[in-house]
């Protein structure tokens, strides 16, 4: 084992937000390799954690009308146990009345590819359309619907949810999510897990 350090700088201005980022330490997903062992028939499954540097930077420009906003991390191994990538964010975010609406696009570029086998669901969702849209009824109910589709149109992913609050302590909370798309696709895979939840919070 070794220490994990990591560091950010953020700005904020009247005209721009601007942040960096370094993280040096530990992934928290698992890369897995598989190993034969003696026969075709039989694998060993080795679960590590591998080392991990990011190096990430965000910026928020906001205009009289909307906020331009931009994220994007830089994900390498020290010692090349998974792909090294890009993963990044545009939105455009307006607010008008009691609406927040926003709209973008997530997208990744490897860089290095390593043949071991990981799962990354951030990198799953990423090129597509993303967008979110919330409402304040008043304030004690928000109503708020998100999602994401493949630029391909292999996957979609959409979620509603209601929110009230009742008393000074209790809020119920009505959640439903769609998932579709082609069964080879990362979000597609996961149609069957469509849903609809209730859930009851008591804050003291």
């Amino acid at each position: 084992m070794r220490p994990e350090y990591g560091a950010r700088w953020s700005h904020t201005g009247g005209r721009i937000e601007t942040a960096l980022s370094y993280f040096d330490g530990f992934n928290h997903l698992p890369v897995l390799e598989v190993r034969p062992l003696g026969t075709p028939s039989v694998v060993e499954l080795r679960r590590s954690f591998s080392r991990l540097r990011t190096y990430g930077a965000d910026t928020a420009i906001p205009t009289g009308w909307l906020t331009l906003k931009v994220e994007a991390a830089y994900f390498t191994s020290p010692v090349d146990a998974f792909d090294s990538y890009w993963l990044y964010v545009g939105e455009i975010e307006r607010q008008t009345g009691e609406w927040v609406i926003t709209l973008g696009y997530a997208g990744d570029v490897a860089t290095g590819s390593r043949t071991l086998v990981m799962f990354d669901p951030e990198r799953g969702v990423a090129r597509s359309i993303i967008g979110r849209a919330s409402y304040t009824v008043d304030p004690r109910r928000t109503v708020t619907i998100e999602g994401a589709g493949r630029q391909s149109g292999d996957g979609e992913y959409v979620k509603g949810e209601f929110s009230q609050a009742t008393g000074q302590h209790w809020r119920i909370t009505l959640t439903g999510v769609f998932l579709g798309g082609d069964p080879d696709d990362f979000l597609g895979q996961y149609k069957r897990n469509s849903h609809v939840s209730t859930a009851l919070r008591f804050s003291f």
